[in-house]
């Protein structure tokens, strides 16, 4: 063919001229062949294969180590020790597989041990949280209690003296409300100390504040919440809420 002739590209040189004619890629002979070849093995596939076939093979008496094992006794197929009963297999070897650091499993283990310790003093707090918001309540209801009684005290030596009573059934019933027109000696009374005393002491400002609040109503039906000396124990009953603050 010359150079001046053109070329027909629809001529049967290039042109299929069967039709049914499969022309798959993956049919032909030489690709298939090529992928039922048997792919190559890792390294690391061949370096596992090795290791274990090594550690499953047992040492033979030419080996140094086995020898010196030997002449202290050692036998094999029994453990180690004097009695034989300890390890019989080798220990084993744990390989890394990834890229981490020989120390990091460590810095894990201890950052897991601190989250532990740090969690548990966490649950301490919380509870001396607790306890400190419990003494705050506490001692925020005594120092209501403190006042409740010295109003009570008040209210005492004013419905006693208005009575005619110069004494209070227990010294602190009047607090110091009676020491301005009192001409005791302060010496005798340091001297006469009594059991009522003693056991004075230990009272808690709440235990006063109940006993005393008991007095006033028994004896002149009077509340300090309501202000109020009510005509008689029935008109006490039904108009005060009662013995308590609370209660108001």
């Amino acid at each position: 063919m010359s150079s001046d002739e053109e070329v027909d590209y629809m001529s049967d040189a290039f042109v299929c001229t069967n039709p049914d004619a499969d022309i798959r890629p993956g049919l032909n002979p030489k690709l298939r062949k090529i992928k039922e070849q048997p792919k190559p093995v890792s390294v690391k596939v061949l370096e596992k294969e090795k290791r274990d076939d090594g550690l499953q093979t047992p040492l033979t008496s030419e080996n140094k180590g086995f020898a010196m094992l030997a002449k202290m006794g050692f036998k094999p197929g029994s453990g180690l020790g004097k009695s034989g009963d300890g390890r019989a297999e080798p220990v084993p070897i744990n390989v890394k597989t990834n890229r981490e650091g020989l120390g990091r499993n460590l810095i894990r283990r201890e950052v897991m041990e601190l989250k532990a310790k740090l969690r548990k003093e966490s649950k301490k707090n919380d509870n001396d949280v607790d306890d400190y918001r419990k003494r705050i309540v506490e001692e925020a209801n005594i120092r209501t209690c403190k006042i409740d009684l010295s109003r009570s005290q008040k209210a005492c030596y004013n419905l006693d003296t208005k009575e005619g009573i110069l004494e209070p059934d227990e010294d602190w019933f009047w607090h110091d409300f009676h020491k301005n027109n009192s001409e005791k000696n302060t010496e005798d009374c340091e001297e006469e100390e009594n059991e009522d005393d003693l056991i004075d002491i230990e009272l808690s400002v709440e235990d006063k504040l109940r006993i005393l609040t008991l007095y006033l109503r028994r004896t002149y039906c009077y509340c300090i919440w309501c202000g109020t000396q009510f005509d008689d124990e029935k008109d006490l009953q039904q108009e005060c809420p009662g013995p308590t603050r609370e209660d108001h």
